[in-house]
């Protein structure tokens, strides 16, 4: 009885032990012990491509302001109208400029106590995209002398995103199949065929897709070693990160 009773509890540690192993295992990889294949093992990878920017964007704007509203909405509007009519003679189209925001306030005099209305201001805001960025120092010191007072933004973008995403995704699966290799080579098996293959997280926010209105086969490269001209705005975009990110599952091959 004794017996019976000691090989009854030594089960029972022995199955204690079998469930605290599994419970504790690795996620990514799961084998049953036979020979083989066996769904086993996932992993996921990132890959990174730095790229320097070739197509610029531009927000930029026209403040005014004077003793009553008519004279500041006639000095904004000639200002604005004359920037308009500098981007179109240097090429861009209707389709690249866009008018964003116009708006006029009074501006107010608190100085005696009591609000006292001395006068207006006017803004409009002139967004431009189609900017090969080898032109953009010139074009923004251009528009400064015709009118423009105010620049809000500038954002830069990757007119061949898609073959430069394509590196990316080479790399991230790359990433993958090495974690892969290195939990196999840990686990003591092998890796056999994909099974799954995912992507995911894509950031498209740098790519250029407006038609390449402006876009010449040279912008790239000037972008590469652009250097301004004397007197213009130094335009230092430096280099933007186009990330992928897939995950991938792995059969797994038993010794």
């Amino acid at each position: 009885m004794r017996t019976k009773k000691t090989a009854l509890l030594t089960g029972l540690f022995i199955s204690a032990v079998m469930l605290t192993a599994c419970s504790t295992s690795p996620q990514t990889i799961s084998v049953s012990g036979q020979s083989g294949y066996d769904s086993g093992i996932s992993t996921s990878g990132e890959g990174t491509v730095k790229v320097v920017p070739d197509m610029a964007e531009i927000t930029f704007s026209v403040y005014s302001e004077g003793a009553d509203a008519k004279t500041v909405k006639d000095k904004n509007s000639e200002d604005n109208n004359r920037v308009i009519d500098f981007l179109k003679s240097e090429g861009f189209s209707d389709e690249s400029i866009s008018t964003l925001n116009l708006g006029m306030n009074p501006v107010y005099d608190y100085s005696s106590g009591s609000q006292i209305v001395k006068g207006y201001e006017m803004e409009t805001e002139i967004k431009v995209s189609d900017i090969e960025l080898s032109k953009l120092g010139d074009i923004i010191d251009a528009s400064v002398d015709n009118g423009i007072n105010s620049i809000q933004s500038i954002d830069y973008f990757v007119s061949d995103y898609d073959a430069r995403y394509s590196e990316a995704l080479k790399l991230a699966v790359d990433d993958a199949r090495a974690k892969a290799e290195t939990l196999a080579e840990a686990g003591g098996v092998e890796i056999g065929d994909v099974t799954v293959i995912s992507e995911y997280g894509a950031d498209t926010s740098a790519k250029y897709v407006n038609g390449l209105t402006n876009y010449s086969a040279k912008s790239a490269a000037a972008a590469e070693d652009m250097s301004a001209a004397p007197g213009s705005a130094m335009i230092m975009p430096g280099q933007l990160e186009i990330k992928a990110n897939v995950s991938m599952s792995f059969e797994v091959k038993m010794p």
